[in-house]
C-alpha cells in the first residue's frame, strides 16, 4: 500500500480556495508528516495534474473551488472536500486527532 496523503489548499497556514492558495500542504495520514509545495495550479492546470500523477493525493480540501477545476481534479482521481476557512493545523487536528502543535509556519 502506498502513502495516504491529503491535500490542503493554503494562504498563510489557512485553509482557503485552490485558486487563491499560496500553496499546497501534503498531509502523510500514516507518519502525520507534512510537506508544503507551491500551488502548481499557478503555473497552469497541466502543472496541476503533473502534481496529481507524480504525489497521488486522496484528497484535496479547499474552501471554494470552480466547477471545471473540481471536474479536472477528481478526474485525476482525487475527491474534492469543501470546508470552512480555519487553520490547516487545526483541521488536521479535527480529522486525523494527531495533536500537532507546530502546524505548518509561513
Amino acid at each position: 500500500m502506498g502513502k495516504e496523503l491529503v491535500a490542503f489548499a493554503s494562504r498563510k497556514g489557512r485553509l482557503t480556495s485552490l485558486k487563491d492558495a499560496d500553496s499546497l500542504i501534503l498531509y502523510n495520514m500514516d507518519t502525520h508528516n507534512m510537506e508544503e509545495i507551491a500551488n502548481p495550479l499557478r503555473k497552469g492546470m497541466s502543472r496541476l495534474e503533473e502534481f496529481f500523477e507524480e504525489r497521488d493525493p486522496s484528497v484535496l480540501f479547499v474552501t471554494s473551488i470552480d466547477e471545471e477545476t473540481e471536474y479536472i481534479v477528481e478526474e485525476n482521481g482525487v475527491h474534492v472536500i469543501k470546508a470552512g476557512k480555519k487553520s490547516i493545523s487545526d483541521l488536521i487536528d479535527e480529522l486525523f486527532i494527531t495533536g500537532i502543535e507546530d502546524g505548518v509556519k509561513d
